[in-house]
């Protein structure tokens, strides 16, 4: 199976590349990501598009489960929420 991927920014394609297959790693996150968003944001989209109220729980459980923040590396130190 082969995935093209676009990486978009304000509607303008910067860049396209073919991945032949995920890693055993990436499919890890991919399913740790749906399960996420399954379990947690799906059940809360709608009242927190009634409330206008930022997420900030989900946001927090992201960032422990390592959803957030990927691009930066570990030994440049982090902010633990509490």
């Amino acid at each position: 199976m082969h995935f093209f991927v676009l990486l978009l920014e304000h509607s303008n394609v910067y860049c396209g590349y073919i991945i032949s297959e995920l890693s055993a790693e990436q499919k890890e996150i991919q399913e740790l990501a749906r399960k996420f968003t399954r379990d947690e944001i799906i059940p809360k989209a709608a009242e927190h598009d009634r409330t206008m109220e930022y997420p900030w729980d989900i946001i927090k459980k992201a960032w422990t489960l390592g959803l957030l923040n990927t691009h930066i590396p570990k030994d440049c130190g982090t902010q633990i929420w509490h």
